[in-house]
């Protein structure tokens, strides 16, 4: 019905289309596509300029811990050249044009690619998005979604429509209380909707240097005048800005418009009021004075570096029943924001801000000149719009961590499992981090239930052969090899790298093999886990040569102390090394013992009937290159002579 409806209007009104909306239209449904590749994508979607902004924090942490492509679709002209300007240094991002939900353009993009997650910013629900999506079996979800008070009763209207389509979505990620209310009784499921906070109080945005800002200062041509910024203002809102302006002195006002096609109706009330003007377009031409009275910005794309050198921020959309526009982006830099009585759009944030007194809400002229007095007279301290920012800046992340754990399908259990390998959470994990959990029978990184095995390995593998270590694992092709020829023997292998233990549980798991275990240790922790004589072998095959720190290497004096505690008699030792430099620090290791500590029996009980000096010549992997360079040394010797 809704594909018929909507084909039906689409006939009947494109006679009567003016070129420019033909234009937009055709630009949607006449896109190439061909560079979409047939890999896994996340696609977020975007209604206008604003989606992309407030999404920025969103899209990049998606775009570093899912490794995934990234497909940006935004309805506006405006938010798709903000969101190409934004991502045309990621390779792996790609913006297009929604294509206002045709079906066929839908499944062209969703044939070629492999989607893992849909991405609806704010309440962007189009009918034949969804249902293309979802079926392809694809994740949907929605991020800071809300429904205002203007829209919940059309929507309300229209719920028995609705609610199919809202249970074809598998989580809401709601900005407030009331809006996770107002979408659980238009139809969706109570148990996937959550209240996590408004996205826009995640922002991150350009930071400009004190020199950037002297420099922009400069450019303006504002000498040493105070700077109130008035931006995304809307009509009816200038004349304000105007009478408020008059009563201040040694100030340049800068006006904003949020729409540029209001210009000359704004160039008309500053004539009226008998002031002068500059617009940024001539400022780039240096035809500037430098001694008008208001800057008009007739460029999109600069508010926010305007904040950022302001005196006084105002943010439009606020003193006349529009809902407001966001009030953030004067915080971020620090500056505290004057809005007015209409914030229906942000209003949560603009409780939060008057709560904390980082701002000032005004309804007329008085009330303005007063809150910028009180900017004036008191000195802002940066403090509480910090802790703002701080407390708030999780909740892309919190959503993106979440969802990159379901795309993996990864366990719930791994939310926090970084706790056993950092000491504080990180911004983005290594993958391989949370696949630890499919190896339960091969992986151990749990230090304490690994210092629970300690003289209980033969009880964990069930009998009482002897039991063999490698430090150093690598990705298990030694170990699963050796484990597979040597049945009767256990193996426990010890790596850092989260890629390496899951590789080498694969390899093991695969061959069925149940004489192996992995730890996560390093090799100086063997006391920790091993008690003594439990152990009848140790490998160390092409460790790490620590070039430049040598005191970090596996093979020291200590290492010999230790395997003395926790080797078993007639314990064997195999080293391996490429390295000429560490084979010949080993064998100079090998003089700082005396000759009864080397070659007397019995000094060290884990060499038992051999000595200590036998297994430096035998088990180290180069002594066939060290015998030769001996007799080549001979030789000449003898030569010489």
């Amino acid at each position: 019905m809704y594909n018929l409806l909507r084909k039906i209007a689409l006939t009947l009104y494109r006679p009567f289309m003016k070129e420019k909306m033909k234009t937009f239209i055709n630009k949607r449904l006449n896109q190439d596509f061909s560079d979409l590749k047939d890999e896994e994508y996340i696609w977020i979607h975007c209604s206008s300029v604003g989606e992309v902004n407030l999404s920025e924090d969103l899209v990049k942490k998606f775009y570093s811990i899912s490794r995934k492509n990234i497909l940006i679709s935004v309805f506006t002209d405006t938010g798709y050249e903000n969101a190409v300007k934004k991502y045309s240094d990621k390779k792996k991002i790609k913006v297009i044009y929604f294509p206002v939900d045709d079906k066929n353009k839908i499944n062209e993009i969703l044939n070629k690619i492999k989607l893992k997650l849909l991405v609806l910013v704010e309440t962007e629900l189009w009918p034949n998005l969804i249902n293309e999506v979802n079926e392809k079996n694809s994740r949907i979800i929605v991020v800071n979604g809300r429904i205002s008070d203007r829209s919940y009763p059309r929507y309300k209207k229209l719920k028995f429509l609705l609610k199919s389509m809202l249970q074809k979505i598998d989580f809401f990620y709601m900005q407030s209380e009331i809006d996770k209310e107002r979408i659980i009784s238009l139809g969706a499921d109570g148990n996937k909707t959550e209240n996590v906070g408004n996205l826009k109080f995640s922002i991150s945005l350009e930071k400009y240097s004190d020199i950037e800002k002297e420099e922009y200062r400069k450019f303006l041509n504002i000498g040493d005048r105070k700077v109130f910024v008035a931006g995304s203002t809307r009509t009816g809102e200038d004349e304000i800005i105007l009478d408020v302006f008059k009563r201040l002195k040694n100030y340049v006002l800068i006006i904003v418009p949020r729409h540029l096609d209001r210009l000359p109706k704004i160039e008309n009330l500053i004539k009226e009021n008998n002031l002068t003007y500059v617009k940024y377009s001539d400022l780039e031409n240096n035809t500037s004075t430098g001694k008008e009275n208001i800057i008009l910005v007739d460029k999109m794309g600069v508010l926010r570096k305007l904040y950022s050198i302001s005196d006084i921020a105002f943010v439009g959309g606020t003193l006349v029943n529009i809902g407001g526009h966001n009030l953030l982006e004067p915080l971020f830099y620090r500056k505290a924001v004057i809005f007015g009585k209409y914030t229906q759009n942000v209003v949560d944030i603009a409780k939060e801000i008057l709560r904390r007194k980082i701002g000032f809400q005004v309804e007329n002229v008085e009330e303005f000149v007063k809150a910028i007095e009180n900017i004036e007279n008191e000195k802002n301290s940066d403090e509480e719009i910090n802790s703002f920012f701080e407390e708030n800046k999780l909740i892309a992340l919190n959503i993106v961590k979440k969802e990159n754990l379901i795309m993996n399908n990864i366990k719930e259990e791994a939310k926090d499992l970084w706790k056993h390998f950092f000491h504080s959470e990180k911004s983005n994990y290594n993958i391989y981090m949370y696949k630890l959990l499919d190896y339960p029978e091969y992986i151990m990184y749990d230090n304490d239930i690994i210092k629970e095995k300690k003289s209980k390995w033969s009880e964990y593998f069930g009998n009482s052969n002897p039991i063999a270590v490698e430090i150093g694992t690598g990705s298990g092709n030694f170990m699963y090899q050796l484990a597979e020829r040597n049945p009767n023997k256990n193996f426990i292998g010890l790596e850092l790298r989260f890629k390496r233990l899951v590789l080498a549980a694969q390899k093991c798991k695969k061959r069925n093999i149940k004489n192996v275990v992995f730890l996560r240790k390093r090799g100086e922790e063997l006391e920790d886990f091993l008690a003594d004589n439990e152990i009848s072998e140790i490998y160390i095959n092409f460790p790490d040569p620590w070039e430049g720190t040598e005191k970090n290497r596996i093979i020291q004096e200590r290492l010999f102390k230790t395997l003395d505690k926790i080797m078993k008699k007639d314990g064997m030792l195999y080293f391996k090394t490429d390295h000429d430099m560490y084979y010949s620090d080993v064998l100079e290791l090998a003089e700082k013992f005396t000759s009864e500590e080397l070659f007397s029996k019995g000094v060290y009980k884990w060499t038992a009937g051999s000595t200590l000096g036998s297994y430096f010549v035998s088990a180290t992997a180069s002594h066939y290159d060290w015998a030769m360079k001996k007799l080549k040394a001979h030789r000449k010797n003898c030569k010489s002579k």
